[in-house]
C-alpha cells in the first residue's frame, strides 16, 4: 500500500512576508547574546504568555503562577458573590467546576517547583476556608477528606498521571496508523 500526496504548485514570488523586530520579543534563557532581524536589533523580554502560560526568563525554564493565581482569586470571588444563599457543597461544587480548572490548567505538562505548588494548594485551601468557615491556621485537610475530595497536590499528580497515560495510548494509536501505511 503506498500514499500518494497531493502535489501543490506555488509561485512563491507573490508570496510576501516581512517581519517587524517592534513587535518580535525574544526571552533569554541560558546565555544572552543579541539577535537581529535586518538590521533592528531583538528586544528582550523577562516573561512571555504563550498557550496561557507564562514562561520567564532564566538560566532555565520557569513558570509564573501568580497571573493564575490572580485569575482564580477572581473567579472564586465571582462564584461566592453570586451563589451566597447556596448550599456550601453546591458552592464547592461550583469552585471546581469553574476555578480549579484555572489552577490546574496545563499544570501536568508543566515542571513546577514545590513552593509553587504549595502557593497554588493555599490557593484551593481558601476556598475550604471561606465555604466552610475555617481560620487561616486551621487544617482543611479533614474537611477536605470528608467531603471525599482530593486536596490540591493529589488533583495535580492525578492530573499528571493522566497527562502521562494519554500521551502513552495517543503515542500507540500513531505507531499503529503508521505500521498500517507501512511507513
Amino acid at each position: 500500500m503506498s500514499v500518494v500526496s497531493p502535489v501543490v504548485n506555488c509561485d512563491c514570488s507573490l508570496v510576501q512576508i516581512s517581519f517587524s523586530a517592534l513587535h518580535l520579543v525574544r526571552l533569554p534563557v541560558g546565555a544572552n547574546h543579541r539577535m537581529w532581524l535586518s538590521s533592528d536589533i531583538l528586544m528582550w523580554s523577562h516573561s512571555i504568555r504563550y498557550l496561557g502560560v507564562h514562561v520567564l526568563a532564566g538560566k532555565t525554564i520557569t513558570f509564573d503562577v501568580n497571573p493564575a493565581k490572580r485569575s482564580f482569586y477572581a473567579a472564586c470571588n465571582a462564584i461566592l458573590s453570586h451563589s451566597s444563599n447556596l448550599d456550601e457543597l453546591v458552592q464547592l461544587r461550583l469552585q471546581e467546576a469553574y476555578c480549579l480548572l484555572i489552577l490546574t490548567y496545563s499544570i501536568a505538562a508543566l515542571d513546577l517547583k514545590a513552593k509553587q505548588l504549595a502557593e497554588l494548594n493555599v490557593c484551593w485551601n481558601s476556598v475550604y476556608r471561606h465555604l466552610f468557615g475555617f481560620h487561616k491556621w486551621e487544617s482543611v485537610s479533614r474537611c477536605i477528606n470528608g467531603v471525599g475530595r482530593l486536596d490540591f497536590l493529589h488533583v495535580s499528580q492525578l492530573a499528571k498521571v493522566k497527562y502521562y497515560f494519554k500521551t502513552r495510548r495517543s503515542a500507540s494509536v500513531v505507531c499503529d496508523v503508521l505500521g498500517l501505511l507501512n511507513l
